[in-house]
């Protein structure tokens, strides 16, 4: 070893002097380079495990798109399943009433011409008129279910289509109403025919939740439907001007467990042969045809309440 001052400035290799010695510059070029190789190593280190994370990640992604794809694949069956189901449902249902309406309409038919006298002639025919009449009506249940009904909105004061409607309808309808109807009442753009259509069914299954008597209540009232109220009230109602109508008894309810189906088409909790079922999924398709919607509140024990929004005009 070279010694200068107290301190090793550098080598001297005895079998290869032409070597010769490093002084305290080479020392430190020598040391920088030690440093840079040593950084090298630890950065292609890093390569290499970032390489391994990249890979790993990659694999990941292939599994996690594939369990999407297999996902995906088994929610398109299971849609494709439960359309089919409702399909089923509803040209289940649809023809199981209808025929019952034929063989009503064709026996009476034929009971015409076994008819002893004009009186149970007649008798017979009406029997038919009345079946053929609930068949048009189930057509036209069904169509506006379907939201293809044509309708023709005009220009439509709820208020006196109401009283209206009570006053054509008594007999038909629960034996007490109070009616709480706002006077201002804002006009709406509904067809007539469809909207009474629509609070019929409504009226008609009060009555049928009421068969040991009770109060119907009907209420319409001005509204105005902002955008903090959205989530609180109904996703389905955007915000606007609204004429609520409110129709509300005193029945048994709707049961939870139904809560989910009670729009369904042929979906009914009435024995057989006292409803097809398509009432409350034709109000629903009016109402959504109409641009508006209906909203359901029903309270076991309490009664039932639904919620029917109509734009105004």
């Amino acid at each position: 070893p070279l010694v200068s001052h107290g301190r090793v400035v550098g080598v001297i290799d005895s079998e290869h002097p032409e070597i010769g010695a490093f002084d305290a510059a080479d020392l430190e070029v020598l040391t920088t380079v030690a440093a840079m190789t040593s950084a090298k190593l630890e950065l292609l280190a890093e390569v290499d495990r970032s390489h391994s994370q990249y890979l790993a990640l990659k694999e990941s992604h292939r599994q996690l798109s594939e369990e999407i794809q297999n996902r995906t694949a088994l929610e398109a069956e299971l849609f494709n399943v439960r359309k089919m189901e409702a399909v089923g449902q509803l040209t289940g249902g649809f023809a199981h009433d209808f025929n019952n309406l034929l063989t009503v309409i064709s026996g009476n038919l034929e009971f015409v011409g076994l008819a002893e006298n004009e009186a149970q002639r007649q008798e017979y025919l009406d029997e038919a008129r009345t079946a053929a009449g609930r068949a048009a009506k189930l057509i036209q249940d069904l169509l506006a279910f379907s939201q293809r009904m044509h309708l023709r909105p005009v220009r439509t004061n709820l208020n006196t289509m109401i009283t209206t409607i009570c006053a054509q309808n008594r007999q038909r309808l629960p034996g007490d109403i109070q009616m709480d109807l706002v006077e201002d009442i804002l006009p709406v753009q509904v067809d007539p025919t469809a909207a009474e259509i629509a609070l019929v069914n409504l009226m008609i299954n009060a009555r049928d939740a009421m068969p040991h008597g009770g109060t119907l209540y009907i209420k319409t009232e001005n509204i105005q439907h902002g955008v903090a109220d959205n989530e609180s009230l109904s996703k389905n109602i955007v915000p606007g001007s609204y004429v609520k109508l409110t129709v509300s008894d005193e029945g048994e309810g709707i049961p939870p467990e139904a809560l989910d189906q009670i729009f369904d088409p042929f979906f009914t909790t009435k024995p057989v042969g006292a409803g097809t079922g398509l009432g409350l999924s034709m109000v629903l398709g009016f109402m959504q045809q109409s641009g508006g919607a209906v909203i359901a509140k029903p309270e076991v024990s309490q009664g039932a309440t639904f919620e029917l929004y109509f734009p105004t005009s």
